[in-house]
């Protein structure tokens, strides 16, 4: 589906902490009442969460409105849930004043599209022989050249933090508090490559060709993957720990491979730090995304191939039997459009 949101960016020190704590306050007239109030903001970081909490002072009544979030950096997505007493007239000005915090954009990237898409459509399977779990997307079709977004954040309206909320909030009282808007956070920095070799051979490359044939190519970030064709481009996967259970931090890159099958895209995931292997079937036609069952192999493997119209995982040790599935098993197994 096509998602309609306000967008906002905001500094990547928001995300870059030592672990530890941090604070800054700000003591400013932010209502324009003449008297002077306070904004808070505590960060903390540790060494696999961290967060931040952003409180408001009235400096006339004392009455004080807080918000924050404090999540996995394995996430791509934060959400600061704001309840009704946000939306008050008498604190328009502070939600002004929080929402300063961000710079305002004027779009959402295709990246962003795909994991709200999949977010709201994921289903989880305990007994299909095939899927763990599927996803589904509108691709997103850009021309041009490939562009990694810096990090941002968006506003969501009630309808839209009705399907998010309980996928990126663990507290459950914060669910059933009245939100009526929030302010979700897209950590897309961590897309970016931090080694590897662009098109034109530059170091620290946003993304990394995976595969090329005459009808296009894949392409890969950090843990997103890429397709290109016809002049186009669309974001079509993103490893991410609370969606798909990605690894339990964004700084280790988790796309192994990928290669095309017809109108069907294999990739090849390694998550860590226990080093599990994935695979998941993508079509960026119609936009389906599975999780491929694998308990044959345990979830650990070392490289995948196409051969004589079989899907081969190859095992980490030598001697080992290679792990083969009928492409048309999956194929079979695909959503009729």
């Amino acid at each position: 589906m096509r998602w309609k949101l306000v967008v906002l960016s905001f500094p990547v020190w928001l995300f870059s902490l030592a672990a530890g704590q941090k604070q800054r306050v700000i003591h400013q007239d932010l209502n324009l009442d003449s008297i002077v109030d306070v904004l808070q903001v505590d960060m903390e970081s540790g060494s696999g969460f961290g967060g931040a909490r952003y409180t408001l002072i009235d400096g006339k009544s004392g009455d004080s409105l807080s918000t924050g979030y404090y999540s996995s950096y394995g996430q791509f997505l934060d959400l600061l849930p704001l309840g009704k007493q946000w939306l008050q007239a008498q604190n328009f000005l502070f939600l002004d004043a929080l929402r300063s915090e961000f710079r305002i954009r004027h779009h959402a990237d295709g990246s962003l599209h795909w994991l709200l898409d999949a977010f709201e459509s994921r289903q989880l399977f305990s007994q299909h022989p095939l899927w763990q779990m599927t996803m589904s997307f509108e691709p997103h079709w850009q021309i041009g050249e490939i562009r990694i977004p810096a990090s941002y954040a968006v506003t969501l309206d009630s309808l839209q933090m009705a399907k998010l909320a309980p996928g990126l909030l663990f507290d459950d009282f914060a669910l059933n508090n009245n939100l009526q808007t929030g302010i979700l956070l897209y950590r897309s920095h961590n897309h970016r490559m931090a080694t590897g070799i662009s098109r034109q051979g530059n170091a620290g490359a946003s993304y990394r060709l995976l595969d090329s044939t005459a009808e296009g190519a894949l392409y890969a970030t950090r843990h997103g993957v890429i397709s290109r064709r016809a002049g186009k481009w669309c974001w079509i996967f993103i490893s991410d720990q609370r969606l798909n259970f990605g690894g339990e931090k964004l700084r280790w890159p988790s796309i192994r491979s990928a290669f095309k099958y017809g109108q069907l895209v294999f990739i090849h995931r390694r998550s860590g730090p226990d080093l599990a292997d994935n695979v998941f079937v993508i079509d960026d036609n119609s936009g389906f995304a599975g999780l491929l069952r694998l308990d044959a192999v345990n979830e650990r493997f070392d490289r995948m191939a196409l051969h004589d119209d079989k899907l081969q995982l190859y095992p980490p040790d030598e001697g080992t039997e290679v792990y083969e599935m009928p492409l048309a098993k999956i194929v079979a197994a695909m959503p009729s459009e």
